[in-house]
């Protein structure tokens, strides 16, 4: 249909846009059809640029608002009446309570995107490019309507370059903020915060998807899968290899400065070498003591699993989600895997919660 559709209007290349809601079908149409194709714009994934045919490009990117894709259409000479104001916040909300529907916390990927985006023009280098700023009080007053009627708590990832304002608001309609474990530091190379210093109307976490896990962390196994991958080279592997031993060192300061650690355990992290039982217990009892209203810990840092579900950056060259886990929801309650359970429950209860 969508052939006969561009014979109709006696087109014989054309550039295609696809977001969330039929990028199913422009990638099937250039897959099938790439003869028919000139260029293929994908939204709603990591920035990664493929081939899928021998002369068409895919470029993966950040789904726009309706008001970017606007300015989109412009690019692509479109009718910008396509996109109207009532069917951007209907497709919005009505997306908001499909999600919802299923359980009792939302969490928004890449928050940010709602108060603004990073376009670079194509062709042109990132120095080129240029914030495009949303309507982000009203998406946000939509999000915060739904999230009442559903009962549901909202979660915003603000990872990443955030500023103070985007923070500001918000915390101003109620979405909590995510910290992870890692990123928690009073400046880029400075001391990590103390447990107390965390906000209390936030998530707490022990990583995400796109981040190494605690043992794969201590390791350096995230460092060596984006070398094998090539998305290192030898001067960036180095400078990557020295920022985690600066960054391991500051966790194993903050756990002692904490006495979450024995008195006996080793203060120089270059003295250990993986994530043992007693570094496995402070990082886990840090997170439970931390006044954030909502404790996340991964399955994997649960088990202590050194690889990561993701490796942004990486397709064909690392096994992204396909890896299953070494222990099943369902075995989570055997007698293997009940030491961790035990520590786990014991580390709750010493945080308060």
């Amino acid at each position: 249909h969508a052939v006969g559709f561009l014979d109709a209007l006696h087109l014989d290349k054309v550039d295609l846009v696809g977001n969330s809601f039929g990028g199913g079908l422009a990638l099937a149409l250039a897959i099938r059809h790439p003869k028919r194709v000139r260029r293929l714009v994908l939204m709603g994934a990591a920035g990664v640029r493929f081939t899928l045919t021998p002369g068409l490009d895919a470029v993966w990117g950040y789904e726009p608002s309706f008001e970017n894709m606007r300015r989109l259409m412009d690019t692509f000479a479109y009718d910008r009446s396509l996109v109207t104001d009532e069917l951007a916040e209907l497709r919005y909300r009505a997306s908001i309570r499909q999600i919802v529907s299923h359980g009792g916390a939302l969490r928004i990927d890449h928050v940010m995107r709602l108060f603004r985006l990073f376009w670079i023009p194509n062709g042109l280098e990132a120095r080129d490019g240029a914030y495009v700023r949303d309507n982000a009080r009203d998406l946000l007053r939509i999000l915060a309507l739904e999230s009442v009627r559903s009962k549901n708590i909202v979660i915003g990832e603000d990872l990443g370059t955030v500023t103070d304002e985007i923070r500001d608001m918000l915390s101003h309609f109620g979405i909590l903020s995510y910290r992870l474990f890692y990123f928690e530091k009073h400046s880029r190379e400075g001391p990590f915060r103390a447990s107390g210093e965390y906000p209390r109307k936030a998530l707490v976490s022990s990583a995400t998807h796109d981040l190494p896990t605690l043992a794969g962390f201590w390791q350096g196994r995230d460092i060596e899968a984006r070398r094998a991958a090539g998305l290192a080279d030898e001067h960036g592997y180095r400078n990557q290899v020295q920022d985690r031993r600066r960054e391991k060192q500051g966790m194993l300061d903050v756990l002692h400065a904490e006495h979450l650690l024995p008195d006996y355990f080793d203060r120089n992290a270059e003295n250990i070498p993986d994530l043992n039982g007693d570094l496995h217990n402070a990082i886990v009892g840090f997170l439970a003591r931390v006044p954030s209203m909502i404790l996340l810990l991964n399955h994997e840092d649960f088990t202590k699993e050194t690889e990561q579900q993701n490796l942004p950056g990486s397709t064909a060259e690392y096994p992204n989600w396909r890896r299953k886990m070494r222990v099943a929801i369902e075995d989570l309650r055997s007698g293997a895997v009940r030491p961790f359970t035990a520590m786990f429950r014991d580390q709750l209860r010493r945080g308060g919660r």
